[in-house]
């Protein structure tokens, strides 16, 4: 056999490679594309849902369920943690003080304290008893009318109010007012008496019979309090 090929040969053998070449080619863009196609798949391929669920949706829905209910949790107690503490204890004594309170109680034997012994209010009376005052005004059944007549003497006080509606009988533990008797001749009148000043006049009261016998006691029934010196004729 001669070492030279024939073209034929050749050319046989040259297609061998090209179709070895493109068998290659064919089979790695087969593979490339196959690969591409399984990545595709498996990007494509969706999460499986929750153990316990068939799909997301469900496991979504049960956990709005969840959220939308309210929860009890239990509270957390925190036990204190003993410590020393040093303490410094200051006793107050708080000292109350009362003062004593001073009541001064009206009476016509009783006389209350002055700011100077140099004020004081003379009164003197004369008592008598009338079954009737005028020829219109007559007591009462079982009544009779007291009649007082008093001297008022200021001595020491800028001034001294009087009247008949300031003075007050008591009889057997009963107060009176005074009467308004129209015919009272010489009636006390409802003046200010000035220091050094004085004034005489009457007042008359409607009491019962029994003061004849029981007796009776007289009042100044004023605004303010006074060092007043009862004196009976």
């Amino acid at each position: 056999m001669s070492s030279i090929l024939s073209p034929k040969v050749v050319f046989v053998g040259c297609m061998n490679r090209q179709a070895i070449v493109y068998l290659l080619a064919i089979f790695i863009l087969l593979f490339g594309i196959t690969g591409l196609s399984s990545c595709e798949s498996q990007t494509t391929t969706p999460f499986p849902p929750p153990q316990g669920f068939s799909s997301w949706d469900e496991y979504y829905q049960d956990y709005q369920k969840q959220i939308s209910q309210p929860t009890t949790s239990k509270p957390i107690i925190i036990q204190p943690t003993p410590s020393t503490t040093m303490l410094t204890v200051t006793k107050t004594t708080t000292l109350t003080t009362t003062q004593p309170t001073t009541t001064t109680v009206r009476t016509s034997t009783t006389t209350s304290t002055s700011p100077s012994t140099s004020q004081v209010i003379t009164i003197t009376y004369e008592s008598s008893l009338a079954s009737e005052i005028g020829s219109s005004f007559e007591a009462a059944p079982s009544k009779i009318y007291l009649i007082l007549d008093m001297t008022i003497t200021n001595q020491g006080y800028s001034s001294f109010s009087v009247g008949q509606s300031y003075f007050e009988v008591i009889v057997n533990g009963i107060q009176y007012s005074d009467e308004w008797a129209y015919g009272l001749e010489n009636r006390l009148e409802s003046v200010q008496i000035l220091s050094s000043g004085t004034i005489r006049g009457k007042v008359a009261f409607e009491v019962p019979q029994i003061v004849s016998t029981s007796g009776f006691s007289v009042d100044y029934d004023g605004w303010e309090t006074y060092n007043i010196q009862w004196e009976k004729l």
